[in-house]
C-alpha cells in the first residue's frame, strides 16, 4: 500500500510539474503529443493492474492480462513512432487521446465490475 502512494504522489508531483511547464512552453511543444500518449499508456496500465489485482487467483484472469498485453503491443509501437517522429500529432489528434484516456480511465470500477462478468462467467 505504501508502494502505491509513493507512486500516486510522484504521478501527481509530475503532473503539476507537467502543467507549470506547459503554461510556459510554446504552442506547437512537440513532447506535449508524447507526454498526452503516455498518460493514455498510464491509464491502460493501471485499469490492467486494477482488473488483475481484483480477481487475482481466478482461471480466466490469464486471459484478461492477455488481452492488455495484446492491447498493449500497438500502444507502444505507435508511442515509438510518435517518440521518433514518424507520426506528428496535432491539436484534434491530442484532444482524442485525451478523451479516450478519460474514457479509460474515469469507469475504473465499471470495467472492473465487467471483467468480474467474464471471469466469474461459468
Amino acid at each position: 500500500m505504501k508502494d502505491k502512494c509513493a507512486a500516486s504522489l510522484f504521478v501527481a508531483v509530475a503532473v503539476v510539474a507537467l502543467i507549470v511547464v506547459r503554461l510556459f512552453a510554446a504552442e506547437d511543444a512537440p513532447w506535449i503529443g508524447l507526454i498526452n500518449y503516455a498518460g493514455l499508456a498510464f491509464a491502460v496500465y493501471t485499469l490492467a493492474d486494477t482488473v488483475v489485482s481484483e480477481y487475482r487467483g481466478h482461471e480466466k484472469v490469464a486471459t484478461v492480462r492477455g488481452f492488455f498485453i495484446l492491447s498493449a503491443i500497438p500502444l507502444i509501437v505507435v508511442a515509438a513512432l510518435i517518440f521518433t517522429g514518424s507520426i506528428t500529432l496535432d491539436a484534434r489528434a491530442n484532444d482524442l487521446i485525451l478523451l479516450i484516456t478519460l474514457l479509460v480511465s474515469l469507469p475504473t470500477r465499471f470495467y472492473v465490475y465487467l471483467a468480474g462478468l467474464y471471469i466469474n462467467k461459468d
